[in-house]
């Protein structure tokens, strides 16, 4: 059996692989069900633990799901729909969007309910 330990800080990382975790998923605030982790965050947890890491991603209000496409420009830490990180603060200039980014194929506004959202592409099931 994998065990995966949903960790929240550096000190929630450490006590998983203490207790034997074998992989983690980082989230934040999770008093309002987890939200994506910081930047910051995601760099402190692999500097510090050597074990696999998921990140939870979820969407708020103002957020967008798009392809990933290597050598395109989509506009992370530059424009975002709706214009705020998840702590409030501005996300670039706050503009929603620029024509020569990699347009979005969903975007929320207004909030939509808290959930985990996973894409399975291979054939396997």
């Amino acid at each position: 059996m994998i065990i995966e330990i949903c960790a929240t800080s550096i000190e929630s990382i450490l006590n998983a692989k203490n207790a034997g975790a074998h992989r983690l998923e980082l989230c934040q605030n999770y008093n309002i069900g987890g939200v994506t982790p910081s930047e910051q965050f995601l760099h402190e947890a692999i500097n510090i633990s050597s074990l696999p890491i998921n990140v939870l991603i979820r969407p708020k209000g103002g957020d967008f799901i798009g392809k990933v496409i290597k050598g395109t420009n989509y506009g992370w830490k530059r424009v975002g729909w709706g214009g705020t990180n998840y702590s409030g603060t501005k996300i670039g200039d706050g503009n929603a969007w620029e024509p020569e980014l990699l347009a979005p194929d969903h975007i929320w506004v207004p909030s939509i309910g808290i959930g985990g959202i996973k894409f399975y592409t291979n054939d396997l099931f």
